[in-house]
């Protein structure tokens, strides 16, 4: 039996993946075959719709962002398309 904890989940992205994917437009300062050496975790941080994004490069934390799902969700609404996130990457929404 387990202590009533449940393991936090952390999802991880490669930024090549995920341009193929559509999700990433761009990142600042790199071309896009350096977008393989970029990884990106996506957690929970417990609240509902509360969520922390940390970019790697290499193994090296270079930015961390949280955000709220509702802010995203409202700027889908009023049309836009492309969000800038973490000062660096261009993410689809």
């Amino acid at each position: 039996m387990g202590n009533g904890k449940s393991k936090e989940k952390v999802l991880k992205f490669n930024g090549t993946q995920m341009q193929k994917d559509g999700l990433l437009v761009e990142i600042k300062d790199l071309s896009a075959n350096q977008y393989s050496n970029v990884q990106i975790q996506l957690r929970s941080l417990g609240e509902p719709g509360t969520f922390e994004m940390r970019a790697t490069m290499m193994g090296v934390e270079v930015e961390k962002w949280k955000f709220y799902l509702r802010d995203l969700l409202e700027e889908q609404r009023e049309g836009k398309t492309i969000t800038e996130v973490l000062n660096r990457l261009s993410l689809q929404l």
